[in-house]
């Protein structure tokens, strides 16, 4: 999943698919030059990752479903609050306290999906450059690791070490990834973003401590201005 936070004034022109070559950029430029097409200002961004690519091309995506897709596979994400494009190191949003507690008495409507998922006690990322033939390889494992397991092999395309270090974390993060899924409406609540961190009680077997990563923000002729949110537990 993605951590998404819709905003109204998002132009058709952001939603249009593109295919554009990016040559030698690094994730912080790289959202930097997709941010200021649409006057966004970058909040967050992972300057200390400098991970630079050679060349990567945006594969008939619009710009946010680009961005997202080289972020989340270096253990980024992010989300667009107002005119700001802010970013998250996936671990450390994770670590984050909660901010607020949900009642079963605080929702209108609500649903639990308890997704099945293989749990992996190590990843590791393969690639071999065909001009150079070198092969990149890079592992890492899971912590803790769980007794039983077995090892994630992913093939993606890296041009560096760090580039697969960084993809095998973010792979076996993604493949172990917490298998309760809430989704919420509720009156509508300005404080409830994505990238927030919720507490949810008084559903019995389904509580527990919850990263929001989608939040929608909606007014209707019969309900008034209500919040759709879609949270995954953390701590299985």
């Amino acid at each position: 999943m993605t951590l998404r936070c819709i905003a109204a004034w998002i132009t058709p022109s952001m939603r249009s698919p593109r295919r554009v070559a990016y040559e030698s950029v690094t994730l912080p430029q790289l959202a930097a030059t997709i941010a200021g097409k649409y006057q966004l200002t970058v909040v967050g961004t992972p300057a200390l990752l400098d991970v630079r690519f050679q060349r990567i091309t945006q594969r008939h995506e619009t710009d946010l479903e680009f961005l997202r897709r080289v972020a989340w596979g270096h253990g980024y994400s992010f989300t667009v609050r107002g005119r700001q494009l802010v970013f998250y190191s996936i671990a450390s949003l994770e670590g984050a306290a909660s901010t607020r507690t949900l009642k079963r008495a605080d929702v209108l409507s609500f649903s639990f999906i308890n997704k099945s998922h293989r749990t992996y006690k190590a990843a590791q990322v393969s690639y071999q450059a065909p001009a150079t033939k070198q092969l990149l390889t890079q592992g890492v494992s899971a912590n803790p690791a769980p007794e039983v397991g077995d090892t994630l092999r992913v093939l993606a395309r890296c041009e560096s070490n760090e580039q697969a270090l960084l993809k095998a974390e973010s792979a076996l993060h993604t493949n172990n990834m917490l298998k309760v899924v809430a989704r919420l409406e509720m009156p509508g609540t300005t404080d409830l973003l994505a990238g927030s961190i919720a507490t949810i009680a008084d559903f019995g077997a389904n509580d527990g401590t919850y990263l929001i990563e989608d939040a929608r923000h909606r007014i209707g002729r019969d309900n008034g201005y209500t919040t759709n949110l879609a949270a995954r537990r953390m701590g299985d």
